[in-house]
């Protein structure tokens, strides 16, 4: 198995359909849901700062401070200057999100 960089107890929540948001470290939140598939990715618009919201569908990231979208399977938006957001390998590890 894969040495894990971050390793964040979770301290009872349930990873599941409602996103949640953790922190990596001190610099790094993430957003993190299953849809089934586990879903590790940067909560932090790359255009500026802003904290990224997941639709009621789970089909779209978006800024609320500009209108940028990513989409949930790409984790791409359609604007030209910001073409992606950082995703994470992870794994739901005894009560821990282990990522990679």
């Amino acid at each position: 198995m894969k040495q894990a960089r971050f390793i964040v107890p979770l301290n009872g929540r349930n990873i599941g359909a409602e996103p949640e948001y953790l922190w990596l470290n001190d610099k790094i939140e993430v957003i993190v849901w299953k849809d089934p598939e586990l879903h590790v990715v940067s909560s932090i618009c790359p255009h500026m700062g802003a904290q990224l919201c997941l639709n009621h569908n789970q089909e779209i990231l978006h800024c609320p401070w500009h209108g940028l979208q990513f989409d949930t399977t790409r984790f791409k938006s359609d604007h030209h200057q910001f073409k992606s957001l950082s995703t994470f390998e992870a794994a739901l590890v005894d009560g821990e999100l282990h990522v990679f």
